[in-house]
């Protein structure tokens, strides 16, 4: 069977085989609609595969954003989303249509990990497992290694040294999780025990 495959905010990256959204028609576009706008235009478990570049710091709700590409996605889709480090400066802040930056932390609140060893993600039923996280640098720090050097240690880096060698972006590579709902709701339910 096919994959069927979501490129979000599209722009002029039109992908052949995709369905290609963007709020502008234009040559390639297949689905016409604002981001900002909720619930996206598909069903539930729609999607194997999703992919948006440089969408999510133009938005103004990034919650509802994440828990829009969980509802569209069939359980383990990929997700690629790719966006602006806090530490690129003004590749980040230059633009006036961006809402904010992000660090790696992005998706901590939903990692699957963390729901199950109890430390930290939030009560969403919204769950992906974080397959990658990379930082993507000038020509300059990857010739010199630090690109290499930084992926390795991504909390190291964004703890002490970011704003000596910034980044220009951040790209997360996600797995969506719904086939542990029962045993996630279980957790859910005695995590809210504890906490109220």
């Amino acid at each position: 069977m096919e994959k069927i495959k979501l490129n979000l905010g599209c722009g002029l990256d039109i992908r052949k085989g995709w369905v290609n959204l963007d709020a502008i028609k234009t040559k390639g576009v297949d689905v016409i609609h604002n981001l900002n706008k909720y619930p996206y235009p598909f069903k539930d478990d729609t999607f194997d595969e999703i992919f948006a570049s440089h969408i999510i710091e133009h938005l103004p709700d990034t919650v509802s954003f994440i828990k829009e590409i969980w509802r569209i996605s069939k359980p383990n889709a990929k997700i690629i989303i790719k966006t602006d480090h806090y530490s690129g400066g003004s590749l980040g802040w230059g633009d006036p249509e961006h809402q904010r930056v992000f660090s790696s932390q992005l998706f901590h609140n939903y990692n699957i990990k963390f729901m199950i060893t109890g430390s930290g993600a939030s009560l969403s039923k919204e769950k992906f497992k974080v397959i990658r996280i990379r930082l993507r640098f000038g020509k300059l720090h990857t010739l010199l290694g630090i690109s290499w050097l930084m992926n390795r240690h991504i909390d190291f880096y964004e703890s002490f040294v970011s704003y000596l060698f910034p980044a220009r972006q951040l790209i997360f590579e996600l797995e969506v999780v719904k086939n542990n709902l029962i045993s996630s709701n279980k957790i859910l339910r005695s995590r809210k025990e504890v906490f109220s």
